[in-house]
């Protein structure tokens, strides 16, 4: 299938839920005013992201004003993965903090009254990840809600709906939402939600694993040969079938419009990046050919050689 892109913007809808309704489990996001400025943040496996907006709430969940729109890179997974110990390391943790406390003074100086956030997979997996969430309530004073991946793959899906302007219970649409550590495709108004279990930086540490190494001090599978390729593509087979009904999913998918969505180190971007469809248009898209025959450019470069062809900010150690 072709894939709609909107990898760029960010997880739009998740951020305005995040600070409306997320962090109050229980809120009526309906209640939300055209002139509210809401900011929100989405603490994810691979980045973290600010959204500060007015929103208004029909005939459709939608944005009305972007006032401001930041993510910064934090492999948050890639850290865990390459620790070797299940648990966050305290650098990486101090840096995210310091981050989270520049998007609290930023989203305060455009006028948000209160700044709220969800947080995804690295703090499900991590053995000190929901500790590290409670001191960042304690420390800045952000609720951050550690959601579901369920939940996850359902604000995924209203996500899509708003990137592509459709009803939020769109029957049309299939989400694929890709970050650093999970994936979560869903259809059927978000009623249907297959979660998977990888991402960008889990599969970087299985490539280099697949090749003999070890992932600890992040190690690059670069350069990787067809072989290795083929090799990781058959440990994702493997795992999807073990994970989740591959065939259930290939139904959904058939014919369907698919929206993908993912911040700048996901799947989505670096493909778009390898293919030369940039994803700052709402409509790039990426096709299977295309994808097919930019791994096979990319196989046999170093991360030197990756860095120079256009991947020097999107971490040459995660393209192939």
């Amino acid at each position: 299938n072709d894939l709609q892109v909107g990898c760029c913007r960010l997880k739009q809808d998740l951020l305005i839920l995040a600070s409306s309704q997320m962090a109050a489990p229980g809120a009526n996001v309906g209640r939300a005013a055209v002139d509210t400025v809401l900011a929100a943040l989405d603490v994810g496996s691979g980045a973290s992201k600010l959204l500060v907006c007015r929103a208004l709430t029909e005939p459709h969940f939608r944005l009305v004003d972007v006032i401001h729109e930041e993510e910064a890179e934090i492999l948050l997974q890639h850290d865990l993965e390459s620790g070797g110990e299940g648990r966050l390391s305290d650098a990486i943790m101090t840096r995210t903090i310091d981050t989270l406390a520049r998007f609290k003074r930023t989203a305060h100086e455009l006028g948000a009254a209160s700044l709220s956030g969800v947080a995804t997979q690295v703090f499900r997996s991590a053995s000190n990840g929901p500790n590290f969430l409670e001191r960042v309530e304690q420390d800045l004073g952000i609720p951050v809600r550690l959601v579901t991946q369920e939940e996850e793959g359902k604000i995924g899906f209203a996500t899509a709906c708003v990137l592509a302007d459709a009803p939020i219970d769109s029957k049309e649409l299939v989400s694929w939402d890709s970050g650093g550590a999970s994936f979560q495709l869903a259809w059927a108004g978000g009623d249907h939600v297959l979660k998977g279990p990888l991402g960008s930086s889990s599969l970087t540490a299985a490539l280099v694993r697949l090749q003999g190494k070890d992932f600890v001090g992040r190690t690059s599978p670069n350069p990787a040969s067809q072989s290795d390729i083929s090799g990781l593509r058959s440990s994702i087979q493997a795992t999807l079938e073990g994970a989740f009904d591959v065939g259930q999913a290939r139904l959904a998918l058939a014919d369907a419009r698919v929206v993908a969505i993912g911040g700048t180190p996901s799947a989505f971007n670096i493909a778009s990046v390898a293919t030369g469809n940039p994803c700052d248009s709402p409509r790039a898209t990426i096709d299977r050919s295309s994808l097919a025959s930019a791994i096979d450019r990319l196989l046999d470069h170093s991360d030197a050689d990756l860095a120079s062809v256009g991947y020097a900010e999107l971490q040459p150690d995660m393209v192939l």
